[in-house]
């Protein structure tokens, strides 16, 4: 397992102790963060932790980076501990950052008691559109920049009853759509790896620029993810653990366990091919 060795190194002089001189080198990045492509073991939790445990979970340890939820009409928590001045004191540690966005959920989601979207494409596009501006308006007030990442959770549904796949294929048109409309953002799509659909993602236009898929059992390489050809999404994200305890340090979270081929939100670049 690879892991930190000294928190307080540059970027470029951990790379260097990981992976001696055939690593290449950490590509240099404004301080508050920018859109950087990222091959490495992450985490993600309902709640963004305190800067203590974000520190436990810094200092010799394989993770580096960690998927937030910045808002939504169906974010389970509320996060009081992500503000403008957590992610920059987290970025500036070196963490990479994965912004989620929870909002409208398919019209036949197989979880209840979620706020859906429209069965009608044409609402649902809207709907995704607006989703996309207040996703951008949340990025924009923690102080992240232009070109931040941000993926849409969309929970399992019936993918096969073709009205709702109608509705969430609008809705992610919509989505992705509006993120990439100047100042753009990077738009993502998250889900189940089945039962959201991700393979047929893949045809909608503009489709998201990456994806992150939820795959438990069968590893963390990105490319072994159920229903989603190796030969489609080149930027993906796996989830390949989730709701698992997990201790460094001494302290304990709950979190899921991700890796990942995408853009993430972080002042480095780090190439270290340990998902594989």
């Amino acid at each position: 397992m690879v892991r930190r060795v000294i928190a307080a190194l540059s970027g470029l002089a951990v790379l260097a102790l990981l992976a001696g001189s055939t690593m290449p080198a950490a590509s240099a990045a404004p301080s508050d963060g920018s859109s950087h492509h990222y091959d490495a073991r992450g985490l993600d939790s309902c709640n963004a932790p305190t800067h203590a445990q974000m520190a436990a979970f810094w200092h010799q340890t394989p993770w580096w980076w960690w998927g937030v939820y910045i808002g939504g009409s169906n974010r389970a928590c509320p996060n009081t501990n992500l503000t403008p001045r957590w992610i920059h004191r987290e970025v500036r540690r070196g963490w990479g950052l994965q912004p989620i966005w929870v909002g409208l959920q398919a019209p036949c989601a197989n979880q209840g008691g979620l706020a859906t979207m429209s069965w009608h494409a044409a609402r649902a596009y809207k709907q995704g559109r607006r989703a996309a501006v207040n996703a951008y308006n949340r990025v924009r007030a923690l102080h992240m920049n232009t070109h931040t990442p941000v993926v849409f959770d969309m929970e399992a549904f019936d993918t096969g009853r073709a009205s709702c796949l109608r509705a969430v294929e609008a809705f992610v048109r919509g989505w992705s759509h509006q993120l990439q409309v100047k100042p753009r953002q990077v738009p993502g799509y998250y889900g189940s790896s089945c039962a959201s659909a991700l393979t047929t993602m893949w045809d909608v236009s503009p489709r998201p620029s990456y994806v992150w898929g939820a795959n438990y059992g069968t590893g963390r390489h990105v490319d072994q993810m159920s229903c989603v050809s190796p030969g489609i999404w080149p930027h993906r994200l796996k989830q390949y653990t989730g709701g698992t305890h997990i201790t460094e340090n001494g302290v304990t979270l709950s979190a899921d366990k991700d890796c990942a081929d995408g853009p993430m939100y972080a002042a480095r670049r780090h190439d270290l091919h340990v998902c594989t």
